[in-house]
């Protein structure tokens, strides 16, 4: 049931959490935003939040969801998982150039490349890209040149920015 699903993204250990993420987003239940936000507010480990993050990435449309994302990508106190992965879910909400959270969405993105995490720069490169965000060029120029960071378990935020550089430009990264 989509409570059980909820249940194990905010208390099951590593891998359970995104495994129900997934489960979830096949089911598309209605209005499970606000139970999504609970997780990331109150969970105590960060794999539970990065999941609830990862779901709500997958909520296209849901206004709610992007703006959690928004918000979770500037909270400082989160751990930089948390804050990577709601990048990430801005870059795959996608919002138009006329969307009424766009300007938001941009400024949490710029601002975010520009953060002292590794792992939310990489991400930032990811949504400023995917989202073509031509006000990120000079910023992303910049990180491709000199940012000798790797993310995790990803590559370097340099080759990142690169292909958010091309997309911008509507190139293959």
């Amino acid at each position: 049931t989509t409570k059980d699903i909820i249940a194990a993204i905010a208390t099951g250990s590593e891998m359970e959490p995104f495994e129900a993420a997934k489960d979830l987003i096949k089911t598309k239940p209605d209005d499970v935003t606000p139970n999504l936000v609970e997780i990331i507010k109150t969970a105590t480990e960060d794999y539970n939040k990065q999941a609830a993050c990862y779901a709500l990435s997958w909520l296209e449309g849901d206004d709610q969801a992007l703006e959690i994302l928004i918000t979770a990508l500037l909270e400082t106190d989160l751990h930089d998982s948390v804050r990577g992965q709601a990048a990430e879910g801005i870059g795959l909400h996608n919002p138009a150039a006329k969307h009424k959270l766009r300007n938001k969405a941009a400024d949490a993105i710029l601002q975010g490349l520009k953060d002292t995490s590794p792992v939310v720069r990489f991400w930032c490169c990811y949504a400023a890209g995917t989202i073509q965000l031509k006000e990120a060029l000079p910023i992303l120029t910049d990180l491709k040149n000199n940012d000798k960071a790797a993310c995790p378990g990803w590559w370097y935020i340099s080759e990142e920015a690169e292909d958010a550089i091309e997309w911008i430009h509507n190139r293959k990264g």
